[in-house]
């Protein structure tokens, strides 16, 4: 058992670093995807972001930087969470850039095992997380995620994981054009042909791919379909493949 502290891109930096340090971590879990300042005030979707394509946090130098860094620190980088939505809104969604997408993704895994860092995390999902809240309801008044069954606003055109990825697109669905009419098991095969085919990129890199149950956990949210919100679900996705590559996050959180 190794403690770690998930740190989001926008605070990626010696101050925090030292902070994890000091309070006891020994290891880190990069969060590049997770911007916060690139946030957009749309009413209705809290926590909205932009995405880019080839974002250079998700590059084999900025995985060096960020590892020097933390060692620089006492810590260790145990892994990457999540690709930036641009980057693989195709293999998503199945989209006419999904095989485009899969190569740039497998270059991501093979520069993050040339960089030493052994684990990218990553949660299949169109919804994303949502629909979460902080409120005082931990011990002594502490702020803590939940999760009310809030009213579910349907995914608009351009944008999954809460971020645009298509500006163009976006701004043409005019609040009318929805992500809709995706199955379930659409969406299981989606996941097995992007592990069919980047199993072998991240065991050749000494990757694993860690597979995060979906939060919140829900068969459905926002009118698309969920991979993981039941234990025995991961039983499916170890299935899928016996490669040692073939990981999942245990999330206590979820599940």
């Amino acid at each position: 058992m190794k403690v770690g502290l998930g740190i989001p891109g926008p605070v990626m930096n010696r101050e925090t670093f030292r902070f994890a340090r000091q309070i006891g971590a020994t290891h880190l879990v990069a969060h590049f995807a997770s911007d916060r300042g690139a946030r957009l005030d749309v009413e209705g979707f809290a926590g909205l972001e932009r995405s880019v394509e080839y974002d250079r946090r998700f590059t084999y130098e900025h995985f060096v930087q960020t590892r020097e860094l933390a060692t620089q620190e006492g810590l260790e980088v145990a892994a990457v969470e999540n690709f930036t939505a641009a980057d693989w809104s195709d293999v998503l969604l199945d989209g006419p850039r999904r095989d485009q997408q899969i190569h740039h993704l497998g270059e991501i895994i093979a520069d993050l095992g040339r960089a030493g860092i052994p684990i990218l995390g990553y949660n299949f999902s169109l919804a994303g997380v949502w629909g979460r809240r902080l409120e005082p309801v931990a011990r002594g008044g502490a702020l803590s995620a939940v999760f009310r069954s809030p009213e579910e606003p349907p995914i608009p055109r351009g944008m999954i994981w809460n971020q645009i990825y298509d500006e163009a697109l976006y701004q043409a669905s005019d609040g009318r054009d929805y992500v809709t009419g995706i199955t379930s098991e659409q969406l299981w095969d989606r996941h097995r042909r992007f592990l069919e085919e980047l199993l072998p990129v991240a065991e050749a890199a000494g990757v694993t791919l860690a597979l995060h149950p979906d939060d919140p956990p829900t068969a459905w949210l926002r009118g698309t379909p969920r991979l993981v919100y039941r234990g025995e679900l991961y039983d499916r996705v170890l299935g899928v493949s016996a490669s040692p590559a073939n990981g999942l996050e245990f999330c206590v959180g979820t599940l």
